[in-house]
């Protein structure tokens, strides 16, 4: 090995490892000063000594490059269970452009990021390994699966689910889309292979019931059909989720905000939670991706969940956030102390 690493005539460290006392290290570092490579650095992994050095060593010895420039681009992730076509989906989308700007490897073996230039927009696209529903989980490479599938969704502004059209929306299906709820991110559901639709106008209806139906935990969800073998339905994919990310980054004026759900507390009272009511005092919205809102009132514990759906609901209704999860965070504050 060391004459491997003096051929490649690379940067070299030298550790004598398990150098768990005084013993070990003195002759630990002995022998390694006949490979000829230079002072040998002890470390004991299970005491922790040196460890921190041989880290500083590491990045003392790393090349200067120029710092990553974050791209202004809709980054996309293709989600789903094996075998609904994510890849050829990802496929189709490529070989119609044929406009790809460079492909960036990804944090995994199994995900690759894609970065295109289209008539819809930048984007960058993240391809990812299937999931299985959790209690198919191997100890290996199935759940990596969904570690790599979770990661990829943290990047992303836009979880694309892809559905297989045959089957509908399964158990694994909405485990999915839970992680892209849990992420606050957008949400697109491809139902893919419409192409094998003997009436597809009727399946349509069909498969948008069953999801409202599955998936009535992201209502909010926008629906594309779609046949990645055809290449039928991609464009509007694309425009589909340059949409969202634009929803993803809307602002709401602070003094609009406030009317409209102070509005909506005067014409639907707060039910009684162990004979309190809650109060809500002052909005604001404090970011975007996701759009995230700040609702102070006189107890959180107050505000139960149906209601949180309501306020959410109509705070949806007056502005388009279809496709994206919002964030609501409701903080204590005293009722004379009303503003930030």
């Amino acid at each position: 090995m060391a004459d491997v690493v003096r051929r490649v005539n690379r940067p070299t460290m030298v550790i004598a490892t398990k150098a768990d006392n005084e013993r070990r290290e003195s002759t630990g570092i002995a022998e390694a000063a006949t490979l000829g490579l230079g002072d040998a650095l002890p470390v004991s992994a299970l005491h922790d000594v040196n460890v921190g050095l041989m880290l500083d060593d590491v990045v003392a010895k790393l090349p200067v490059t120029e710092p990553l420039v974050e791209s202004d681009r809709v980054r996309v992730a293709i989600i789903g269970r094996p075998n609904v076509g994510k890849s050829q989906l990802l496929n189709s989308i490529l070989g119609e452009r044929r406009v790809i700007v460079s492909d960036v490897a990804g944090t995994t073996r199994d995900a690759v990021d894609t970065e295109i230039d289209t008539p819809q927009g930048p984007f960058l696209l993240v391809d990812t390994a299937g999931v299985r529903r959790p209690g198919k989980l191997g100890k290996g490479v199935e759940r990596h699966s969904v570690m790599r599938t979770r990661t990829a969704v943290e990047r992303a502004d836009v979880a694309v689910l892809v559905i297989d059209g045959s089957a509908g929306v399964t158990s694994q299906d909405t485990h999915i889309s839970g992680i892209a709820l849990e992420e606050y991110k957008g949400l697109i559901i491809a139902v893919n292979k419409i192409d094998l639709w003997e009436d597809e106008e009727e399946r349509k209806l069909w498969s948008e019931r069953q999801m409202r139906t599955r998936l009535q935990f992201v209502p909010w969800a926008v629906i594309c059909f779609l046949s990645a073998l055809e290449g039928r339905g991609t464009e509007k994919l694309l425009e589909l989720a340059a949409t969202v990310r634009k929803a993803r980054r809307l602002r709401i004026p602070t003094a609009e905000l406030n009317t409209l759900l102070s509005r909506a507390v005067r014409e639907h009272v707060p039910p009684l939670v162990q004979n309190r009511r809650f109060k809500l005092f002052y909005t604001t919205q404090a970011g975007i991706d996701p759009p995230t809102f700040i609702l102070f009132v006189n107890d959180p514990s107050l505000v139960h969940f149906s209601y949180k759906r309501f306020l959410e609901r109509r705070l949806r209704e007056a502005y388009d956030f279809e496709g994206t999860a919002i964030k609501m965070v409701y903080k204590a504050r005293a009722e004379d102390d009303s503003r930030p």
